[in-house]
């Protein structure tokens, strides 16, 4: 007997500001207040406004705490795009922060060559549970990679969510792909999308967006920092 209980998700795309982790930080504290979902994902690098010449963050610098609070006091589970070090590598990764503490849970595999000149790559698909619900987790060019997505199938999933920076000429491709893997798949998909510019891209799309199984929009922000999307999906097993 399936015993899930329906699951809130937001997607969230903060105001990120390039050497502003503590404005970074409080701008995600934010968005979790305001989404009052059980998992808020954010984008790729969203703590570091997708820089790649910040040093790799601490998951126990001071400056986070504010974020494991927040996610203590609305009940979240905050998935976070940062730069972190592991044995003398980095990595482009999600951390989630919630009430037991702060954790790195996925490592990008798929990069750019701008990433591979600063970032190690990591050791393919992973998922996390939340409340029963098994959570696939997957960093911006994981999703534009088919054989790589496909992978995911294996995990016995409930649900993808991802962390992504897409410039708006990308926004029609990134659309068509991830809207025929999510009805490949036939599993729910949630894209937390950077809004807004910052020093690397010189713009980014914004409209950070939750499909259902047939690769519905279910729900999408508009195209400005400091928007999110909210949805309650049901389990289907």
């Amino acid at each position: 007997m399936n015993d899930l209980q329906p699951l809130t998700l937001s997607v969230a795309q903060p105001l990120s500001v390039p050497g502003q982790l503590v404005a970074n930080v409080a701008a995600h504290v934010e968005l979790i207040k305001a989404s009052q979902a059980r998992v808020v994902v954010f984008p790729e690098l969203s703590l570091v406004a997708y820089d790649h010449a910040v040093a790799p963050i601490s998951l126990n610098s001071t400056e986070l705490q504010p974020l494991r609070e927040a996610a203590a006091r609305y009940n979240s589970v905050a998935l976070v795009g940062a730069p972190v070090k592991i044995d003398h590598h980095q990595f482009i990764s999600f951390i989630r922060i919630d009430v037991q503490g702060i954790n790195v849970v996925y490592l990008k595999t798929c990069m750019t060559p701008d990433e591979h000149r600063v970032f190690d790559q990591g050791v393919g698909p992973k998922a996390i549970e939340v409340d029963g619900w098994r959570i696939g987790l997957a960093i911006c060019r994981d999703t534009w990679n088919k054989k790589y997505m496909e992978r995911y199938a294996y995990l016995d999933l409930d649900l993808i969510v991802a962390g992504v920076v897409d410039e708006p000429e990308e926004e029609a491709s990134a659309h068509k792909i991830r809207t025929l893997m999510a009805r490949q798949l036939r599993i729910p998909m949630g894209f937390a999308r950077t809004a807004g510019p910052g020093p690397v891209l010189r713009r980014s799309s914004g409209r950070s967006v939750i499909y259902s199984h047939t690769g519905t929009v279910i729900t999408q922000t508009d195209d400005q920092p400091g928007s999110f999307a909210r949805t309650t999906l049901k389990p289907r097993r």
